[in-house]
């Protein structure tokens, strides 16, 4: 799992040969340049906790996570800037035993109207999986649906 190591982001790329061809090699790391003012949530914990705190390449903060008592319903969300195609999903641990077991995906074109998709589950608040079919829109939602202790997480979307 690369949330203990293993090369981290870079070594899981080099798998994706095959895949990174069905996608015509445009597929990168959706989150890692974005700024900081492109990630929202319906709470967040305190200054460690941060929205944007859910980038892999964030050194700062454990992930996000919502406020104690509003973790039923809460969300995190990234505006992507322009519509994009969204191909895998990946998850880390967030801090210790604060991990997102199980989360929704939900796509928007217009930041307003949202389309929840699949939940995926991810055994100590780590998955690394492809989304069949692809997703397509500007603003991407990640709802906690199951965690251990607080839904605390690390997301990377790859996509074109």
């Amino acid at each position: 799992a690369l949330c203990k190591g293993a090369g981290g982001f870079k070594a899981f790329l080099k798998p994706l040969g095959g895949f990174q061809a069905f996608s015509r090699g445009y597929t990168e790391p959706l989150l890692a340049k974005l700024p900081d003012s492109s990630f929202g949530a319906s709470s967040f914990y305190d200054g460690s906790y941060r929205p944007h705190h859910i980038k892999f390449t964030h050194q700062d903060g454990h992930g996000w996570e919502p406020k104690d008592g509003e973790q039923a319903g809460s969300h995190v969300q990234v505006d992507l800037g322009q519509p994009r195609t969204v191909v895998h999903v990946e998850t880390k641990c967030g801090r210790g035993s604060e991990t997102c077991e199980e989360f929704s995906v939900a796509v928007s074109s217009d930041g307003v109207t949202f389309v929840e998709t699949d939940s995926y589950t991810s055994p100590k608040g780590e998955i690394s999986t492809m989304i069949s079919p692809p997703l397509h829109g500007r603003y991407v939602r990640f709802l906690p649906k199951r965690w251990n202790s607080f839904p605390c997480m690390k997301i990377e979307l790859l996509g074109f």
